[in-house]
């Protein structure tokens, strides 16, 4: 996991149950500090702990309430079913106030495994006509259960995100988007559940530029796009004007660190934009071109004319 302590930062060895750990505190802070309501369900109590419940304003006891939960460890099978029943009847009740306010709810699974009672993929399907946005952290590298979560993403009609760890997540980006740095923060995001499907595609397509333009515009804000925006990328001639001002946003807000390289890097790589190697040489300019025509038309009638009255004489130059 990535930790950040003493002014060093990296990525260190642990348990996935201790990188869940953080997720939680991450997710939990955030929910008490915006009064952002949350529910965390176990799906075996710990500590005498079976769910939580945080953002009502009650930070005090809601603090000790996720320390009570994050201090305990994970016990017994996986009865996912059971919790995620619950879970849509939860959503069933506040679908038309959700609706109305334009509004959805986030659904985060974390686990391990596959569901110990019954068909997930049957369990999740009701969620389908819900104003939701599904989450699948997956705290284990058995090629097995991630294709078992990646199958049921396929063949469900949810919005859902299936997440590995930070350097998994980080390494499928980078291998159809190599122009973006996959920082912790934008893995944060998507641990929060923020319903962007640029997110939801990063790890899946290779973005045309004007989707990376769209996550320019996420990441660094809009005032950013808009300068960017304004030296538009026609041709390869326009790319060191464009890499300039990307440089200059960029340095301004700071690295980031990236956990494939293992250091701090820039969020975008103007050079590995989708499209730019394969960019066009700018085209001439016609009124260049007829006006070198004309002169080259002139300098050869004055040519003509001195060799009438120097015959002797040689050109030195062609124009």
């Amino acid at each position: 996991m990535f930790k950040h302590a003493g002014g060093r930062e990296g990525m260190v060895q642990c348990s996935r149950w201790k990188e869940l750990v953080q997720t939680l505190e991450w997710v939990g802070e955030i929910a008490i500090g915006l009064d952002a309501p949350t529910q965390f369900l176990l799906l075996n109590p710990a500590n005498g702990v079976s769910k939580i419940n945080l953002g009502h304003g009650k930070q005090k006891s809601e603090r000790s309430d996720l320390r009570t939960m994050t201090t305990s460890s994970p016990t017994g099978c996986t009865p996912l079913c059971a919790r995620i029943r619950e879970v849509v009847a939860a959503v069933k009740a506040q679908a038309s106030m959700l609706r109305s306010n334009g509004q959805r709810a986030v659904v985060t699974i974390a686990t391990d495994g596959m569901s110990s009672d019954g068909d997930v993929a049957a369990a999740l399907k009701p969620l389908e006509k819900l104003p939701v946005w599904v989450v699948i952290k997956l705290c284990t590298d058995d090629d097995a259960v991630v294709d078992y979560w990646n199958k049921i993403d396929g063949d469900l009609e949810l919005d859902m995100d299936v997440l590995d760890d930070l350097v998994g997540e980080a390494q499928e980006v980078v291998a159809v988007n190599p122009w973006l740095t996959y920082a912790p923060a934008l893995y944060r995001l998507r641990e929060w559940g923020y319903p962007h499907k640029l997110l939801d595609l990063l790890d899946e397509v290779q973005f045309s530029l004007d989707q990376a333009q769209q996550m320019m515009e996420l990441i660094l804000g809009t005032d950013a796009l808009d300068s960017l925006q304004s030296m538009p990328l026609f041709s390869a001639q326009d790319m060191p004007a464009f890499m300039a001002e990307l440089q200059r946003i960029q340095d301004s807000q700071g690295a980031v660190w990236d956990p494939i390289a293992s250091r701090r890097a820039p969020w975008f790589n103007a050079q590995k934009l989708p499209g730019v190697q394969s960019m066009p040489s700018a085209p001439e300019d016609p009124a260049y071109h007829c006006a070198r025509q004309t002169g080259t038309s002139q300098l050869q009638s004055q040519h003509l004319s001195l060799q009438g009255k120097l015959p002797m004489a040689e050109p030195v130059a062609q124009p």
